[in-house]
């Protein structure tokens, strides 16, 4: 079932090895759960339903965060670091762009 959640979500083929279910905040790595915390799942969910959009860090930040935020915008830089490691080689999909800003992206 993951499985095609992960198809209808990103609008592709299940090819990744990542998945989410968005009911229960939850990310699965093969099959595996992936323990996040709710900032860590909001931003990876973001990123993963907007497949191949770049995002700077100010939109993250308004958009994870909130506009009222009023720490350092290298706080992304973090969670990114943090979303790369955590699901193992998956994290390679969190790709970031200099002076641009990080993307989900999914490739064959």
């Amino acid at each position: 079932m993951r499985g095609f959640l992960l198809s209808f979500f990103l609008h592709c083929p299940c090819f990744l090895k990542i998945s989410t279910l968005p009911s229960a905040h939850k990310v699965f790595l093969e099959e595996q759960e992936i323990t996040l915390t709710y900032k860590e799942y909001e931003m990876l969910y973001f990123l993963m339903s907007n497949p191949g959009q770049v995002f700077a860090r100010e939109q993250l930040l308004n958009r994870i965060w909130g506009y009222g935020f009023e720490g350092p915008t290298r706080t992304v830089d973090t969670y990114v670091k943090t979303l790369r490691q955590k699901p193992g080689g998956e994290g390679r999909h969190i790709v970031t762009l200099i002076r641009s800003g990080c993307k989900f992206e999914v490739t064959v």
